[in-house]
């Protein structure tokens, strides 16, 4: 049974599958299928994993999950105006999915802003969460050879 991530995306964590939302098309793909995701902001990568490794460059940071890290003593106000993700899947027909969270500006202060940063850090815990499930099953693998 598929479990509700956040808005498009569905875990059936039973059957390793999860399923994305585009159009209301839902589009089903087994773990393994996973390749990698990155998490854009303003256009530049912030974050990134390879979904059958360990992540790569920046972490999440900050109790309100905000993507930038933070400058202390600066006073001036950040914000953003673009954030997405992006979930590479091996598939030919589709092989991307692209979300975007926020597209228009906004203050990094603000509940929207907190809000969708809490949201993103909850999907890149599950997407990590299904790396490791993908390397467990890899040295499963690997060791029943």
């Amino acid at each position: 049974m598929f479990y509700f991530v956040q808005k498009y995306i569905f875990i059936d964590n039973t059957h390793k599958k999860i399923a994305f939302q585009i159009k209301g098309n839902l589009q089903v793909y087994a773990f393994r299928d996973l390749i990698n995701y990155e998490v854009f902001e303003d256009g530049s990568s912030r974050i990134s994993g390879n979904l059958g490794g360990a992540i790569v460059g920046s972490v999440l940071m900050g109790t309100t999950g905000a993507i930038l890290g933070s400058s202390l003593g600066q006073t001036q106000e950040k914000f953003i105006d673009s954030l997405e993700l992006r979930i590479r899947v091996n598939d030919f027909k589709t092989p991307e999915f692209v979300y975007k969270l926020i597209n228009g500006r906004t203050f990094t202060y603000t509940r929207m802003y907190k809000k969708t940063a809490e949201q993103l850090r909850a999907i890149i815990a599950d997407l990590e969460y299904i790396s490791n499930i993908n390397k467990l099953d890899k040295e499963q693998d690997n060791a029943n050879t």
